[in-house]
């Protein structure tokens, strides 16, 4: 078996080059066969790894980072002229090396590092859900875990280039209080299914492919990656104070609704309202310019390596 190693020595402010020596080890112990290729997440970067993965050499693909990184490496699996796979039959197993890590957490739990890379070696394909990202003259691409309009985008854009939802983050926290407290409501218009278009005071809006983001920032508790849906949450008339009220209680992680918009969709087209102020988009923790914005659930469009049932 052939692997390519992505490596990202940024992700985490360091973690994912501090762990690499360890990867590297089990690597070894393994005797499998690969190549190293190092990256940093952001705009354009997964265009040398698309070529790559459409070579036809490896058959698997396990990123070392964080939720940016694999944000990055789904990225190179597609054609986005096409929307399409590059290849079909190479799969993408993941090592935690970022500081979120929200999608590491849901493919291998609380496993450690050892575990978590012989799962990249030996574990199953199984099909997980992506969303396609369609925002208005840019190219075409696909978020992992989450993607949301609103405060986030600004906090992102606020903390700097490549910030993530990190829950543990003083910066970011902060940030993310100032935003609540200072920033109007956007007024956006949804068009959700097919269903009649409707205008919208949103302070925040979600559409989840997973329950959390930001290291556990507890988002949509109910969301899967592979039940074909997409958990769209919204923050919508609040005062700042509730608007707080339910954004700490995400960051703590608490379960209720109460207070939030939730249904699930499979497609749904996000716009500013007539005469209103746009907002940003945040896809997997990295801001993704601004709206407007089409999404759609893809079911089963990428192969992840999990944990053998038994394991």
């Amino acid at each position: 078996m052939d692997m390519l190693v992505v490596l990202n020595p940024a992700a985490g402010g360091g973690r994912a080059l501090r762990r690499w020596k360890l990867v590297e080890q089990v690597l070894a112990r393994q005797q499998v066969s690969w190549e190293l290729h190092r990256t940093t997440a952001g705009p354009g970067n997964e265009e040398t790894l698309r070529t790559i993965i459409a070579g036809g050499r490896f058959t698997r693909v396990m990123a070392v980072g964080g939720d940016g990184t694999a944000h990055l490496v789904a990225n190179a699996f597609f054609d986005p002229a096409r929307r399409a796979l590059v290849r079909k039959g190479v799969s993408f197993g993941l090592v935690a090396g970022g500081t979120g890590c929200d999608l590491a957490r849901a493919i291998h739990g609380a496993a450690g590092l050892e575990a978590q890379v012989l799962t990249c070696i030996s574990g199953t394909p199984r099909p997980f859900d992506l969303i396609g990202c369609d925002v208005d003259g840019m190219e075409w691409q696909v978020a992992i875990n989450m993607v949301s309009a609103g405060i986030g985008g600004e906090v992102c854009m606020r903390v700097g280039p490549g910030s993530k939802w990190i829950g543990s983050s003083i910066a970011y926290l902060l940030s993310s209080i100032r935003a609540v407290l200072t920033l109007p409501p956007w007024r956006m218009t949804l068009s959700v299914d097919g269903d009649s278009a409707e205008t919208v005071e949103v302070r925040q809006i979600f559409l989840a492919n997973g329950p959390t983001e930001g290291g556990g920032m507890m988002v949509a508790p109910d969301a899967s990656w592979n039940d074909g849906q997409l958990d769209m949450v919204i923050m919508a008339d609040m005062t700042r104070w509730q608007a707080l009220r339910v954004g700490l209680g995400m960051f703590m992680g608490r379960r209720s609704r109460r207070g939030l918009i939730c249904r699930r969709c499979r497609r749904i087209r996000i716009e500013p309202a007539e005469n209103a102020a746009t907002a940003l988009l945040e896809l997997d923790g990295e801001v993704g310019s601004s709206l407007p914005v089409t999404l759609e659930i893809l079911p089963g469009a990428l192969d992840l390596i999990m944990a053998h049932p038994h394991s």
